[in-house]
């Protein structure tokens, strides 16, 4: 469980979050949807534990794997090692059914240089998958991603959430409608919650309903 208490974070006079606080599920899509600029990125990089706040409690015992807007691949080494290199245990037949599942089968020998960037940030999904854990974060994670290849990605982070929390940060109101249990909507600064709307259980007509709903 990722719970947040009272969290507040300033950037010099900027301040980011005033004393945020809410309490997250053990698992299913959480959306953190809002503008640029309001604090999404910082909230995430908080739970990862790359940014600490001026005051107030994040706690979370569980291990957590993380996209990040950059694709953060390692230029030296191949798809496939980058998968491996913050997997100890990984074999490469285990990287290879992970780039399968992200439709890269085959492409695994390839240096970073030699991929498309849609390619790339599907090596750096693939890696977050197989790295697992309890708490997956995503940061805007299909952007670049054509909608054929972005719905078989989609396909896996579902199948992931059956068993850990995802929070998934979009600017995408259709990407948060398909694939989200909750959706925070968020607005800044500082960064507070507007409103939620809960879709889980909710079947893809009554989603599509609800996304064109909120588009009129």
């Amino acid at each position: 469980m990722l719970t947040v208490t009272g969290i507040n974070k300033n950037f010099g006079k900027k301040e980011i979050l005033r004393g945020f606080s809410y309490q997250f599920p053990d698992q299913g899509i959480i959306c953190l949807f809002g503008p640029s600029g309001c604090g999404k990125t910082t909230l995430m990089r908080i739970f990862a534990g790359l940014e600490s706040p001026d005051s107030g409690d994040v706690t979370h015992c569980e291990k957590l794997s993380m996209v990040f807007q950059e694709d953060r691949l390692l230029p030296w080494l191949t798809a496939e090692e980058n998968i491996r290199i913050p997997c100890g245990s990984l074999t490469k037949e285990d990287a290879e059914r992970f780039l399968s599942a992200v439709g890269l089968s085959g492409e695994g020998d390839k240096y970073p240089h030699e991929l498309s960037g849609g390619m790339k940030r599907r090596v750096a999904i693939a890696r977050a998958l197989a790295y697992g854990g309890d708490i997956m974060l995503l940061d805007e994670p299909f952007r670049g991603l054509d909608r054929t290849v972005k719905e078989l990605v989609m396909q896996q982070v579902l199948a992931q959430s059956r068993e850990k929390l995802v929070l998934l940060v979009t600017h995408d109101r259709e990407e948060a409608f398909l694939l989200s249990d909750t959706i925070l909507f968020l607005q800044g600064g500082p960064l507070h919650i507007t409103d939620a709307l809960t879709l889980s259980g909710k079947s893809p007509s009554e989603r599509d309903k609800l996304l064109r709903e909120s588009l009129s």
